[in-house]
């Protein structure tokens, strides 16, 4: 989630140049971007509680994939002003 899924997308806006297309277009395109990049959200934990699913495992993920954000929002957007 924090890593096939941006590429693939990063790949895509670069592939397709939709930068370009609006004035401020690199900015809006980040911001875009940062959010398919972000952590799982925490309605998972949610949804699990409602109904009875794994909500120890829930927890974990949303807690686990927040703190591994840390480290790979930055580095999305290094790579994406690198592209």
């Amino acid at each position: 989630r924090l890593v096939a899924v941006p590429c693939i997308v990063l790949l895509l806006l670069k592939a397709f140049r939709v930068a370009e297309l609006v004035p401020d277009g690199n900015t809006i395109v980040l911001i875009s971007f940062l959010s398919i990049a972000a952590p799982a959200a925490l309605t998972v934990t949610q949804l699990a509680q409602i109904y009875r699913g794994d909500v120890v495992k829930a927890s974990a993920i949303n807690v686990l994939t927040t703190i591994l954000s840390v480290i790979t929002m930055p580095l999305w957007c290094v790579v994406y002003y690198m592209l």
